[in-house]
């Protein structure tokens, strides 16, 4: 039955269509918890100075650079998605976890008056979830990109033009010092 037909191919688009924005709703939603995950305090110290003891912070984005630059390759991945494959975000994916796992033993250990626990484990936390669903979003697009709808013919540089006959004899026509749109 044809209208069956039309019916299930409209279905299938439109999951495809849901695929791609899921995989583009989480990758806004992870850049967003690597932005926050930067913003919030990643270690705590307390210095002896002249007064005393005073504590010393560094958010995330201090301490981790790279933390901001994998949210902007997270959104960037929103884009991306659309054209190309996502081996590249599943990798920013490992190391937005990587940092938020290394060195994190040392948040639940012996710590002084003051240190920030909830708010650091939140920030590393943060951090390897954006990460993994960073990972799992890439790789959705490496092995579900290929179902999923790419850029249209529109966006798509046009095939190369074919020389017709009728292009060589012009030329050949000025070649010979004669005005090709003049008679045969």
């Amino acid at each position: 039955m044809p209208g069956q037909r039309e019916r299930s191919g409209a279905a299938v688009r439109a999951g495809r269509g849901r695929a791609l924005w899921m995989v583009v709703g989480a990758l806004v939603l992870c850049a967003v918890g690597l932005w926050v995950s930067a913003r919030l305090t990643w270690s705590f110290l307390l210095e002896d100075g002249p007064g005393g003891a005073r504590p010393v912070t560094e958010t995330g984005g201090q301490r981790l650079p790279g933390l901001v630059a994998l949210a902007v390759v997270a959104v960037a991945g929103v884009a991306g998605s659309l054209a190309t494959g996502g081996l590249a975000l599943a990798i920013s994916g490992l190391a937005a976890a990587w940092f938020g796992l290394d060195g994190a033993a040392a948040v639940f250990g012996e710590h002084p008056a003051g240190y920030p626990v909830a708010e650091i484990a939140l920030a590393r936390a943060l951090a390897v979830l954006s990460g993994v669903g960073i990972v799992l979003a890439g790789m959705a697009l490496v092995l579900r990109g290929h179902r999923m709808p790419q850029l249209g013919a529109r966006y798509r540089s046009p095939a190369p033009a074919r020389d017709s006959d009728d292009d060589g004899r012009w030329w050949r026509a000025l070649s010979e010092g004669d005005d090709p749109t003049t008679g045969d």
